[in-house]
């Protein structure tokens, strides 16, 4: 179900209402700067806001056994999406697909999330085809419509292969990348992977896995509000209100009506406190509800 919004337009109306006058095209320039810097701050006020949260995602695992914080995509084509802003937790299965999913504990350097203690696990519905092997190179050459986003020192197996040679490769054996020279090739390291000399050719409909792991986490809030060129025209309906009122209360105190801003910024957080309260109110009612019995509560 998707999430409910506010249109940025009604965010500027019910400013211009409060102020009880239509602001200039110069109020409005500020006017906008005022509710990106009310919606940055909502955001940071609460840490499980639906709008951006993900409770479950299937991310790669690279070759030092981090996890990327930006889904990369084969292609591009998911270049930049589900940034990661706090990763949540760590999972060896998909999280909700049985009561209690193991979990990894993580560290975090360098824009990656690093699960520790986990063992390569190569899911098979993740999964790249490619066209065949060189002989003797091992060169993987993907199909022209197919790329990928590997780097030196991922792992991957292949599964599924039909080969007219001999020496077809172990698909219980992790493949180490030695080095990429484009979207549509990579190379492996025969000699560390076991087959310097093995000559394979004639490859068809195989598959690389790739070792996956299940994540949650919260997504940076990257959008700038507004009604311009790149710009998003609608807010969390959650916000609305809070917008406001907040931006109400800043646009009163740059000019200079301090008193009247204060009251402005109570009003805003209450109405902010009461969608913290119910978000959590909903999230304590999900899930089996324990009770303890004393004999007082008898």
């Amino acid at each position: 179900m998707a999430e409910q919004t506010e249109t940025y337009a009604n965010i500027v109306s019910g400013v211009e209402a409060l102020a009880g006058d239509s602001l200039t095209s110069t109020e409005l320039s500020r006017l906008k700067s005022l509710i990106n810097h009310r919606a940055r701050v909502a955001y940071r006020l609460y840490d499980e806001w639906p709008e951006f949260t993900v409770t479950k995602d299937q991310r790669q695992v690279r070759g030092d056994g981090g996890v990327n914080d930006v889904v990369e995509g084969y292609g591009g084509a998911d270049a930049g999406e589900n940034h990661v802003d706090t990763w949540s937790g760590f999972y060896e299965s998909e999280p909700f697909d049985r009561m209690t999913a193991p979990t990894f504990e993580h560290y975090e350097q360098s824009g990656k999330a690093y699960p520790v203690g986990y063992e390569p696990t190569y899911d098979p519905d993740i999964a790249l085809s490619f066209n065949y092997l060189q002989r003797a190179a091992f060169t993987l050459l993907m199909s022209t419509t197919t790329n990928h986003n590997l780097e030196v020192g991922d792992k991957f197996k292949i599964s599924g292969a039909t080969f007219t040679g001999d020496n077809a490769p172990d698909p219980n054996i992790e493949h180490v990348v030695a080095s990429v020279s484009n979207a549509n090739a990579l190379y492996v390291d025969l000699t560390s992977d076991g087959f310097s000399g093995v000559e394979v050719y004639g490859i068809s409909d195989a598959v690389l896995q790739l070792p996956h792991i299940w994540c949650s986490y919260t997504t940076r809030l990257a959008d700038t509000y507004g009604d311009g060129d790149g710009e998003t025209a609608t807010v969390p309906r959650r916000w609305a209100d809070y917008l406001i009122r907040a931006t109400y209360a800043d646009f009163l105190r740059s000019d200079g009506q301090a008193e009247k801003a204060a009251i402005e910024d109570a009003l805003a957080q209450e109405v902010l406190d009461r969608e913290i309260y119910m978000l959590d109110r909903a999230n304590s009612l999900q899930g089996p509800r324990v009770r303890v019995h004393t004999h007082a509560s008898r």
